[in-house]
């Protein structure tokens, strides 16, 4: 099966040029994610070998995600095909945005409960066109209750202790009410969820059947 165009082979020293970080999630956010588990499950493939090694990038701004069959890791490959890539203004490039957008105030929701809608570049273009709307009915005189929407960023400073935190990051990152544990959580279980899914889709079922061909995307 010939590779498609969301992944392009990287080169071995380029894909690995960022030493990985020493530390780990808080245990509090560790905990959240292992509850999420059952949400993958049908990806599962119990007491099997695997098959292909998953690299996850989670940056402050920019995350991102590269695989490698484990009967030839030398071939690097990473996910260039984000959704809304385009339609956000992005360029083809190896990472999403790491942004979230909620909503509260909808008639459907309790005051000042916080409603995950949106990830990645979608994030950014759902709120734009929120704003928009919100303008819209105000200017308008509008009747009905618009929810408010929140654009999301940079949440990955809050594991860093305050003494340490930069002079530019000392505004609040999150709307209060959000933390550390929700939006890091919310975030790595949808690109978790996406990154399976592109995965299944490229062919692989994670029953050890080929991933790529022979003849992977190469960058130029």
């Amino acid at each position: 099966m010939s590779t498609p165009g969301s992944f392009k082979r990287q080169k071995l020293s380029n894909a690995l040029r960022i030493p990985v970080q020493a530390g780990i999630l808080p245990a509090g956010i560790l905990r959240n994610l292992r509850r999420t588990e059952g949400d993958l499950g049908r990806y599962s493939v119990s007491g099997a070998a695997p098959k292909i090694v998953v690299g996850v990038d989670f940056g402050t701004t920019f995350s991102g995600f590269a695989f490698a069959l484990v009967s030839d890791a030398q071939k690097v490959y990473c996910f260039y095909d984000w959704p809304g890539q385009t339609a956000a203004g992005g360029k083809y490039y190896c990472k999403t945005q790491t942004s979230l957008r909620y909503t509260t105030g909808d008639d459907n929701t309790p005051a000042g409960e916080f409603q995950l809608q949106d990830w990645g570049w979608n994030a950014t273009i759902n709120h734009r066109k929120a704003l928009q709307q919100q303008q819209h009915a105000h200017r308008s005189s509008s009747a009905g209750k618009n929810p408010s929407s929140h654009l999301v960023k940079r949440f990955k400073l809050l594991l860093a202790p305050k003494s340490t935190a930069p002079a530019a990051f000392e505004e609040p990152l999150v709307p209060q009410g959000l933390n550390a544990d929700r939006t890091i959580t919310d975030y790595l279980r949808l690109l978790a969820s996406f990154i399976m899914e592109r995965l299944e889709l490229l062919g692989q079922s994670l029953t050890g059947r080929a991933v790529v061909s022979d003849r992977p995307c190469h960058v130029g």
